[in-house]
């Protein structure tokens, strides 16, 4: 591969030219063997700074001649101070030189002014030079011409401030320091004679004559020819130039005379070019110098590449210097040329097959793969898509006498379709991810009463599939719809059967005429287009285009990774986000199992939090605030592979391992408790035998064909060949030892050594260039997953990272294949695809900012269809706002609620009185309670009270929870006798509203783990109007309709506060409320005016006096079992000034007349 950098030489200004602004040309003396150079002296002297944290940007890099702006991170050649302006580079020539140019070669153009000093003792400094103060910037590359030509050793470049809104930190790629070298060619001085001559006139001291006309040619005899040069007085030689008049010479030598004998100082090959500068490896002082030429080649062209078959070897001239030459790199063919001119491909005559392009002898040509193999294979046969489609494709070159490999650039090739798409007719269904092939015909399938579907004999393996399409149709289209078996489809159907042709596992066919015929191989293609018509028919409601599809994804991975193990997620939450995930056709949930907080205890070593998600048999390993146990664990595996999911569990090690070490400290690393000690052999033993327990046995809790991810990443200040060592041995294990494929943080750019680690079958999440170099982690043969955290790590509320990933440059401008500035062919099979991440640092006893699991879904799904559109195709159909809108319509995945909805006929949730039928729900939506315990009514605020004793005390409804933008209003007292023990008003499994708050004593609620209270104490012995209002992040509490405090990160708690309102039990089965709580409402709009009466008939409830349609009433008893008199009373949202009031009377009937 060709790095673009400079020898260690000195260095003709014209090749820093080639990486930086132009500077001067070389100037040559012409026609002559004189000649006068611009040299870079910087590359000979020894750079300094003022501060370089990063090893990999040290001041070394101000003066290797790289200037490499577009290589990956760690691999730019430039020094970085990691700290603002003002700050300082230096180079120390070693000795005085005079100068009058200098190259500043700044990482951007985020520089506002600097100076230069130089100085000859390195502690008197002069100024020679200060810049412009340039509020935009000066130029990345900047030349510095001085007035007056300057002699100095030490010479201090000082950035004096950066403009506004740059990064703080002062980065260079080069100083250049620039002189003019004079070149005197002193062969002239000798005596020159060669062994023999073709005639008298091609003399050999033609040779050192300074004329480039004149020559020397030997006799026709074939074998050693010899230029002998003798001086009066002992010379310095350094470096030759060789002119030669045909570079047919096959070898030849350089000797000088020591003491008498001849010493070879240079051996070379047969010449690749006319004009051959060379530099010996050290300065030799002698009187005597020979150039021996081994024999020569009749058959060579001159200079001008007109052929000669002439039995001489000639040279114009021979040079003789003191000092080194520049010497340009040659311009020679590599295996980097060969395949970067292969830029077309062509199809065989039939268009059944790829034709190989042909490479020159020496090189060897093979297919890299192309994006949609599902078109073109990786044998380079043909499937003809439905219309024409682009292929994307790249080749490999190999050089065969060194093995050095070289990759094509993109190839775009045109797939010729089975149908024209001008004739195609409707229009391509809008589902999330888009459709890969379509072909529309007239008209629209329907479903009906009757509608079926309809499982194939032959493939009753997708029976499965079919009982959950059933499911979800159910849920979507609230239409119950029979499964059976049969070859018989009907108008309206849908029809599982067999594929003509063998699909790989996650392609399907739709054909969709009368009835949808589904075409699958595997499981989970046949699931895929369950998802597929159901999007459709969330839209539509009963119809889906005629027309034929073929779809399949472009990456084999596709999905995102959960920090479960910093912040604990109820496996509920968990199964929600495989149910997402599923619908958006993600395939790829990494489950990161186990870490430890930021913050650290007293000993400053162990960190105050640390968890491992999993039922263990290992003592003190477990978390026991929240775990999974192995048989729930197992079963969220299968489970979700039957939708399509693949779940990656990880436990990481041997650093993030506060939980290992708090079940092993002795395996601890001596300075921190956060690091197992990879020096220790028991560490590795044990991390095995964690892994062995989850992957052992008949029924392991990871099942045969999961993908284990084993950690790795982040080891820091420890012993590098140690860690590489237990990371090669923890791979083997789970690979060679239990079966499974590893899958690893990349980590082993950081940890660079000598110790080999395992490359076969290993997937790499690479996550950050500076930890593993993506170009090297390929070239090793890992199989790569793009988790680049500078695109896609979310960390929510940190600050640093993304809080939520950038939607348009996911859609537009990031690439899957592309990790920092490397490029991996899209159709490579060790380009697997992309994952995101949701990092929850910030929580912990010390680091807590309130994250719950509606935070982390609103970020994930805020980027889910997105993303899975990215990495199954190419979003050829949609803008953001076109994603954005057609999310809305298919929105959440059937038979899931992961934003903790409930339906309801009208934004009223819940309307509990307490009064004559106390069970009975008012709202319209008939959630009447279903239970209840230890519990009586009493007189409340508006007649009967639910009356709680403490303890188990409740009554229980048929909800669960309430997501946000919601309100929850209640009158309550608080008995006066009541402690200052915890007490509840409201639970659910996943949380409570509580009367009286542990620890404060006030009203308040806890939810995931969090005790949040409120800055207000519900009062004893008095009725007070309480209302919660939800939003994200904050929860607003109003007594007797006046705003009173707000729990969220701004306000009281300094935390977000979601609170999602548990409504499952009033009440608690274990520390319930001391009193009375009356007219309990929940609604999803704000409630302004309520109505009450002592009296109402089921359907026509008080609120109907209130809401506005004249078609609706209130109306009491038609039984007459309550008794006159009744009323009605409406209490206002806050006090008013009433002056009068109407109603409308009932305006039919027999009876309910006031009078």
């Amino acid at each position: 591969m060709r790095k673009g950098k400079f020898g260690k030489t000195l260095l003709a200004l014209s090749m820093v030219a080639t990486l930086a602004a132009p500077l001067y040309p070389v100037k040559a003396t012409e026609g002559g063997t004189d000649f006068t150079e611009m040299m870079n002296y910087a590359l000979e002297g020894t750079a300094s700074a003022s501060a370089s944290p990063i090893s990999y940007w040290g001041p070394d890099k101000l003066n290797d001649g790289i200037i490499n702006r577009d290589a990956d991170k760690p691999d730019q050649s430039r020094w970085s101070s990691e700290a603002g302006a003002p700050g300082w580079a230096k180079i120390d020539l070693n000795e005085e030189r005079t100068f009058k140019e200098l190259l500043l070669a700044f990482e951007n153009d985020k520089v506002r002014s600097f100076h230069i000093d130089v100085s000859n003792d390195d502690n008197e400094y002069t100024t020679i030079y200060t810049s412009e103060d340039k509020t935009e910037g000066h130029d990345k590359d900047t030349t510095v011409t001085l007035e007056e030509a300057v002699t100095a050793r030490y010479v201090k470049v000082t950035v004096d401030s950066l403009i506004s809104g740059a990064y703080p930190s002062v980065s260079m790629y080069e100083i250049g320091i620039y002189g003019e070298e004079e070149y005197l060619n002193f062969a002239d001085e000798a005596t020159a004679e060669a062994s023999d001559s073709e005639i008298a006139s091609f003399s050999g001291e033609n040779t050192n004559d300074n004329d480039l006309e004149t020559r020397w040619a030997s006799n026709y005899e074939h074998g050693d020819k010899t230029l002998t040069y003798t001086f009066e007085e002992a010379k310095e030689l350094k470096s030759m130039i060789l002119r030669w008049e045909r570079c047919n010479a096959k070898a030849f030598q350089i000797q000088v005379d020591d003491n008498g004998e001849w010493k070879t100082v240079y051996t070379g090959t047969q010449p690749t070019s006319f004009v051959q500068k060379i530099n010996l490896t050290e300065s030799y002082t002698t009187t005597k110098v020979r150039l021996v030429i081994n024999d020569f080649f009749d058959d060579s062209p001159l200079e001008d590449g007109s052929p000669m078959n002439y039995p001489t070897v000639s040279l114009y001239e021979v040079q003789m210097y003191d000092r080194e030459l520049v010497i340009e790199p040659e311009d020679v063919v590599t295996v980097d040329d060969i395949a970067a001119n292969i830029t077309s491909a062509e199809l065989s005559e039939d268009g059944s097959k790829l034709i190989m392009p042909t490479v020159p002898t020496g090189y060897e040509i093979s297919f890299v793969g192309a994006d949609y193999e599902q078109i073109l294979a990786r044998d380079m046969t043909v499937s003809k898509p439905l219309t024409t489609q682009d292929v994307e494709l790249n080749f490999e070159v190999t050089e065969t006498k060194t093995g050095e490999k070289a990759i094509s650039p993109a190839i775009n090739v045109t797939i010729p379709g089975i149908y024209d798409e001008e004739t195609s007719q409707n229009a391509k269904p809008k589902v999330i991810p888009e459709l890969q092939q379509w072909y529309g015909e007239t008209g629209v399938f329907e479903i009906n009463d009757n509608s079926r579907i309809v499982v194939d004999p032959a493939v009753s393996q997708f029976e499965g599939t079919a009982n959950k399409f059933a499911a979800d149709y159910l849920d979507i289209l609230d239409k119950n719809i029979p499964v059976v078996i049969g070859t018989d489809p009907k108008a309206g159907d849908f029809y599982f059967t067999t594929s003509e042709e063998t699909l790989d596992k996650e392609t399907y066919v739709l054909d969709i005429d009368n009835y949808v015929t589904i075409k699958a191989t595997e499981n989970t293609g046949a699931y895929w287009a369950t998802r597929t018509i159901l999007q459709v028919l969330k839209q539509t409601g009963n119809q889906i285009p005629k027309g034929i599809t073929k779809d399949y994804p472009k990456y084999e991975v596709r999905g995102f990774m959960l920090d479960v193990a910093r912040k604990s997620f109820q496996m509920d939450f968990l199964e929600e986000l495989v149910k997402t995930m599923s619908w958006y056709k993600l395939n790829n949930f990494h489950v990161h199992l186990n870490d430890n907080c930021f913050g650290k205890l007293e000993d400053g070593k162990t960190p105050d939090y640390s968890a491992f998600r999993l039922e263990s048999d290992i003592p003190n390993l477990t978390n026991t605030d929240l775990y999974y146990t192995k048989d729930e664990f197992r079963s969220f595996i299968l489970n979700s592979r039957e939708v399509g999911v693949d779940i990656v569990p990880e436990f990481d090690s041997p650093g993030h391992s506060g939980a290992f070490v708090r079940a092993r400290p002795d395996l601890a690393r001596a300075d921190s408790n956060e690091y197992l000690d990879v020096e220790n052999p028991e560490a590795l033993e044990f991390i095995k035998s964690v892994f062995a327990e989850y992957t052992s046995g008949d029924n392991p809790v990871f099942p045969k064909g999961t993908v284990i991810q084993i950690g790795t990443d982040e080891y820091k200040r420890g012993n590098k060949e140690a860690f590489r060592k237990y990371q090669d041995e923890l791979l083997k294990f789970i690979r060679d030892e239990q079966g499974y494929t590893p899958r690893v943080w990349g980590s082993q750019t950081e940890n660079e050594g000598t110790t080999p680690i395992t490359v076969d079958g290993v997937q790499m999440n690479l996550w950050y260039v500076g930890y593993a170099n993506p170009r090297e982690m390929y070239e090793k043969g890992y199989k790569c997953i793009n988790s680049n955290d500078g695109d896609l790590y979310i960390v929510p509320g940190a600050g640093y990272y993304y809080d939520y990933l950038n939607q348009s440059h996911i859609h537009s401008s990031w690439q899957p294949n592309k990790i920092g500035n490397f490029t991996i062919p899209v159709g490579d099979d060790q380009m697997l695809g992309s994952t995101f991440h949701v990092w929850n640092d910030k929580t912990g006893p010390s680091n807590d900012n309130g994250t719950t699991d509606v935070e982390v879904f609103d970020r994930i799904f805020h980027i889910l269809p997105t993303f899975s559109a990215k990495l199954w195709g190419d979003i050829n159909d949609y803008s953001v706002d076109d994603l954005n809108k057609l999310t809305e319509k298919i929105k959440y995945a059937p038979n899931s609620n992961p934003t903790y909805e409930i339906e309801t006929e009208g934004s009223k949730v819940l309307d509990y009185n307490f009064n004559n039928d106390r069970g009975l729900d008012k709202s319209g939506n008939e959630f009447n309670m279903v239970a209840q315990e230890n519990i009586s009514y009493e007189e409340g605020k508006n007649r009967n009270a639910l009356s709680l004793k403490g303890g188990a005390s409740y009554v229980e409804t048929p909800l669960e929870d309430l997501g946000l933008n919601s309100y929850l209003e209640f009158w309550v007292k608080r008995d006066s006798n009541s402690g200052t023990d915890e007490q509840i008003l409201f639970e659910s499994e996943n949380g409570a509203i509580k009367a009286v708050q542990k620890d404060t004593g006030k009203l308040g609620f806890t939810r995931e783990g969090r005790d949040y209270s409120f800055n207000y104490e519900l009062p004893k012995d008095e009725w007070v109007k309480i209302k919660l209002e939800t939003k994200f992040t904050r929860t607003l509490l109003y007594v007797n309709d006046e705003f009173v405090d707000e729990l969220s990160i701004s306000a009281t708690g300094g935390k977000w506060a979601t609170l999602i309102i548990p409504l499952e039990r009033i009440g608690s089965k274990t520390n319930a409320f001391i009193g009375e709580i009356d007219d309990v409402q929940v609604s999803k709009e704000e409630i302004t005016t309520k109505a009450y009466a002592t009296s109402e008939q089921s359907q026509d409830k008080a609120s109907n006096a209130i809401d506005g349609n004249p078609d609706t009433m209130w109306h009491t008893k038609w039984d007459g079992s309550d008794e006159l008199p009744q009323s009605i009373t409406l209490e206002l949202a806050k006090a008013r000034e009433i002056k009068g009031y109407n109603y409308l009377p009932r305006q039919s009937g027999t009876n309910g007349y006031i009078t």
